[in-house]
């Protein structure tokens, strides 16, 4: 935590190794530089084509006018989210693309949306995979 009050993080997508440790000490370096030289890795965020423990919708519960239903694809994808409530009844359908090996998102207005919760299907299609998954959106007005 800095004098701030704001914590930083960093994510670093190596193997750990003790000769290539890139963060030792405090500061990162002898002279607290907190500078690190990092290069892109080509390495996919994921091996799965449709990762589920990347699918989230944020903020959730939902308290504005809006949430952003989140999701990784590992190929250029079309999707499709049918939202549904607890009985079952549709509510509406989006329809959006997912860059591959990016985290993506689609924007839902829930502005006319009662509270409840709410039932997300997701399914992302490439030319070639399809793969889908279930997640809940709590909306609170």
């Amino acid at each position: 935590m800095n004098a701030a009050g704001t914590i930083n993080a960093e994510e670093i997508n190596t193997a750990y190794s003790p000769q290539n440790f890139l963060w030792s000490q405090f500061g990162k370096d002898a002279v607290h530089s907190n500078f690190a030289v990092s290069t892109p890795s080509s390495l996919p965020l994921s091996a799965s084509f449709f990762p589920k423990d990347r699918l989230y919708n944020w903020p959730n519960p939902v308290y504005g006018l809006t949430t952003r239903i989140r999701f990784y694809v590992a190929e250029d994808a079309s999707i499709s989210i049918k939202i549904f409530d607890v009985a079952g009844t549709s509510i509406t359908e989006l329809h959006g693309t997912g860059k591959a090996g990016f985290d993506n998102e689609i924007l839902w207005d829930v502005s006319r949306i009662q509270t409840g919760v709410y039932l997300a299907r997701v399914e992302a299609k490439s030319s070639n995979h399809t793969d889908s998954a279930i997640i809940k959106i709590a909306v609170v007005k």
